[in-house]
């Protein structure tokens, strides 16, 4: 559904690798916490 209307729903991409994907939550966090900051749009 993200993709499809272009969003990018990165908490609930790695839940899903955590849950479905046998990745560790330790992992996930570190995936989250090393992602590019980026300004967020707000209108």
């Amino acid at each position: 559904l993200s993709k499809k209307a272009g969003v990018e729903m990165p908490i609930t991409k790695e839940v899903f690798c955590v849950l479905y994907r046998n990745k560790s939550p330790l992992e996930a966090v570190k995936d989250l916490m090393e992602r590019p900051l980026k300004s967020e749009k707000v209108s």
